[in-house]
């Protein structure tokens, strides 16, 4: 759906916006297979200890939610018109009726069949190596054992080479510091005032009544005035 709005635009900078998608697309990509791989194929940490797969009820909802994903993904014309359409009032001239393979420049259907068959071929050789005898062993480098959690590779792994990049280094160290955080900022500078209020709400009841009769004051005074 994303790039199919971005083509129905038909904008002088369609072009730069199709390439700022597939690089975005690029980076979340990467990032979703290192967390899977993360979670469902790397290495458990020790400080969690034994954990147990949730029940059909939690993996239900997860179920239909990807599939839904993938669906309204490849068939973006379906939701385009049968929901967010009659919501907004638009017809979506620029999106095709129908779901073809290879009328357009990106065509979703024929990617994602293609996808599709390499994953079927991946899947038939992992298959094929399954069937020859494997012997695990520990992770070991130079004929010493390791620690698995030296060479566990986390899911907030993939984030560690934007960061040490030489652009964003010094951001990202400044901002770990709290240099970007608005609400520090705001408390450090409203700090003398945090102070004087709360020098005046001491808790003691006559400079609670000094206030009330203070505040009197002034609302006579300005119905007076008024």
């Amino acid at each position: 759906m994303v790039y199919q709005g971005i083509i129905s635009v038909k904008s002088a900078i369609m072009p730069f916006l199709l390439v700022a998608a597939m690089f975005g697309s690029a980076l979340t990509l990467a990032s979703f297979i290192k967390v899977l791989y993360s979670v469902f194929l790397g290495q458990r940490p020790k400080e969690i200890g034994e954990v147990k797969e949730v029940g059909f009820g939690m993996v239900l909802p997860m179920v239909a939610l990807a599939a839904l994903c993938v669906l309204f993904g490849i068939f973006a014309q379906f939701p385009l018109r049968n929901f967010i359409g009659p919501v907004l009032g638009e017809t979506f001239a620029g999106v095709p009726q129908d779901i073809s393979l290879g009328k357009a420049l990106w065509s979703p259907s024929l990617a994602s069949l293609l996808l599709g068959i390499a994953l079927l071929v991946g899947f038939i050789i992992y298959l094929m190596g399954r069937v020859t005898v494997r012997r695990s062993a520990p992770v070991f480098m130079a004929g010493e054992r390791l620690d698995p959690e030296v060479t566990r590779v986390p899911g907030t792994g993939f984030y560690e080479t934007v960061r040490e990049l030489r652009l964003l280094r010094g951001p990202y160290r400044e901002g770990e510091r709290g240099v970007f955080d608005l609400y520090r900022l705001f408390g450090r500078y409203w700090e003398a005032l945090v102070r004087a209020l709360r020098a005046i709400h001491n808790g003691v009841m006559s400079t609670y009544l000094s206030w009330c009769i203070l505040g009197l004051l002034v609302l006579l005074i300005l119905l007076a005035r008024g």
